[in-house]
């Protein structure tokens, strides 16, 4: 199995080679699945990454979630390394370039205390059925979803070619739930003797 270290750069380049018009059809379809889905629909409170670069846009489905009435928090990266919090977001609008150009919320807004939410929405460079993900190296997401409290359907967007059957991993990376591309919800497989290879 490649390294994790070449499978980044394998899949980040699959990502940015994308063909526009593609992209955009799927990520649309990506966006349908998971609006009429209940998870989505039936969620109170929503913690989404904010996409940037090639990652599957999330902002049109958070400025929906907050038309909806819907609780939403994003992430803001702190001074401590590897270390992000959840903040809350009232508007698309006061999102601002932070931290690697990722779009980012105010700086003098507090964290969220409380880390019950009914959907969390994760980014990935690639995924696999276990549950399993490659991200982009820093730690962030499996740090933050380790944490005590917090709560939610961990669901991993991407497009279907960054889905797999198998990823490298080690103990410390978090699983998720469910993977959703233009093709549909992938929910986790259970893992069983011999399928949960590092």
């Amino acid at each position: 199995m490649n390294s994790k270290a070449t499978l980044r750069l394998h899949y980040k380049a699959m990502r940015t080679q994308m063909d526009a018009v593609w992209r955009e059809g799927a990520q649309q379809a990506i966006h349908r699945h998971l609006t009429n889905g209940s998870v989505f629909q039936q969620a109170h409170a929503i913690f989404s990454y904010c996409n940037f670069q090639s990652e599957v846009a999330t902002l049109p489905l958070l400025e929906l979630a907050l038309a909806q009435g819907k609780t939403v928090a994003v992430p803001r990266l702190t001074r401590k390394k590897g270390v992000m919090e959840a903040v809350p977001l009232k508007h698309i609008g006061e999102l601002q370039p932070g931290t690697f150009g990722i779009p980012t919320p105010p700086t003098d807004r507090p964290p969220v205390s409380q880390l019950a939410f009914d959907l969390i929405l994760i980014p990935g460079l690639a995924f696999d059925a276990y549950g399993h993900r490659l991200g982009y190296g820093g730690g962030y997401y499996d740090r933050f979803l380790q944490r005590e409290g917090i709560t939610g359907f961990r669901l991993g967007l991407g497009y279907h070619f960054q889905y797999v059957e198998h990823l490298p991993h080690a103990p410390f990376d978090q699983r998720i739930d469910g993977v959703l591309t233009e093709k549909g919800l992938f929910p986790t497989k259970p893992v069983e003797d011999g399928t949960d290879i590092d």
